[in-house]
């Protein structure tokens, strides 16, 4: 609330204005994850193999809308977030891996 006055008349009129406007319906951001993953180790166990693919699909991030309300209107802040945001992630992991010993070292490469 802002706090304003007015002359009507000659006299000083005091008053109150609406400055934020409020948003119900806010909503909770929505995250859809996938994630798949394989893992392997062939010869004995000497060669390891990990794949992994994950895709983050989040929705209903609150974002501040750009003003597109005209001053006129009294509002003189932001408008309230909404829940507009979108951002997708996904990509993918791979890993080989071998394990050796060297007499009785035990080593481990990965690329």
């Amino acid at each position: 609330m802002g706090f304003g006055s007015y002359i009507l008349g000659g006299a000083e009129i005091k008053s109150l204005y609406e400055k934020n406007v409020n948003n119900p319906d806010f909503t909770w951001e929505t995250a859809n994850n996938t994630d798949i993953g394989f893992d392997a180790s062939l010869l004995n166990n000497h060669i390891s193999v990990t794949f992994d693919y994950f895709y983050n699909k989040r929705t209903n991030i609150l974002i501040t809308r750009g003003n597109s309300i005209p001053e006129s209107s009294g509002i003189t802040d932001k408008l309230p977030p909404v829940n507009l945001g979108k951002v997708d992630n996904k990509g993918w992991e791979f890993k080989v891996g071998y394990n050796g010993n060297a007499g009785d070292v035990h080593y481990t490469m990965l690329a």
